[in-house]
């Protein structure tokens, strides 16, 4: 899910601040950076229009974000949290296929619907490689009925300035003469996640610009990941790369490789990027 592009920001009580500040250049570029496009459609070659939300809220909720079949807002009870709605269906993508199966499917059973589905990611998880998962990942708490509906409650991710986190994509606004230094430290952090994967074997496949986020560290950037759900669930028929390791770690390295190359050719492409296609 797309859930981190919108410039809507909001402070973190000062506990939670994160002590260290990023380099000027780096904080420079950061400012330059523009906010993704929430309220239009996608704009992906090939993939279906987002159906337009009008407006920076939803049922009464400010948006932070949205995916193809998912929107994320505030929480306003807890600034410390976010909140995940399941879209209803005049609200996403025309949908044919196993997709159109899929969704049939999650009516009619809700527990195999988008976020009973990452919340079942995080808590495999957790499970699995305790409290160091939450260096890149940002874990969701539970399901939670509200006045607006079923949610998902996610622990927001802060910047070291308190604000929220922002996407990848969102970063790869600024111009081109502007973002090299970006571009590197982008790059350089999509390396350590590459690794931090490989390494522990965790199948996080859903490696887009639009379900990371960018959180400043005096030595340098860290991608957290807002979106779960690629770790039990992909678009595969038959699920190979979840079976065998070796195939795991080479789908692994293509996501990543694939977002480097994105984030390079950012700086050769004027104007605003397309808004990556996700929330599969």
């Amino acid at each position: 899910m797309d859930c981190w592009n919108s410039g809507n920001r909001f402070r973190a009580p000062p506990e939670r601040l994160h002590p260290t500040r990023c380099s000027g250049r780096l904080r420079e570029n950061r400012r330059m950076s523009g906010s993704a496009h929430l309220a239009s459609g996608s704009k992906v070659p090939g993939h279906p229009p987002y159906p337009p939300l009008r407006t920076a809220h939803w049922r009464g909720l400010d948006i932070i974000g949205r995916g193809a079949n998912r929107v994320c807002t505030r929480n306003p009870e807890s600034p410390l949290t976010l909140l995940k709605f399941e879209l209803p269906d005049d609200q996403r993508p025309p949908a044919r296929g196993r997709l159109r199966l899929a969704r049939w499917w999650a009516r009619h059973f809700p527990r195999s619907g988008e976020n009973h589905t990452e919340l079942a990611a995080c808590r495999y998880l957790r499970r699995r490689w305790g409290i160091e998962v939450q260096r890149h990942f940002s874990l969701c708490e539970r399901i939670q009925a509200t006045p607006w509906g079923d949610a998902l409650v996610c622990r927001a991710v802060f910047d070291d300035d308190g604000q929220l986190a922002r996407s990848v994509f969102a970063c790869l606004q600024a111009p081109p003469q502007a973002g090299e230094g970006l571009v590197d430290a982008l790059c350089a952090a999509v390396d350590d996640l590459e690794q931090w994967l490989l390494q522990r074997c965790i199948p996080l496949f859903d490696l887009n610009a639009g379900n990371l986020v960018v959180v400043h560290e005096t030595n340098g950037l860290r991608l957290v990941c807002v979106d779960a759900k690629s770790v039990l669930r992909g678009k595969e028929i038959i699920p190979v790369s979840y079976w065998s390791k070796s195939l795991l770690r080479r789908k692994i390295r293509r996501r990543a490789q694939r977002l480097r190359q994105r984030i390079r050719a950012s700086l050769a492409t004027p104007g605003p990027l397309a808004e990556p296609a996700s929330g599969h």
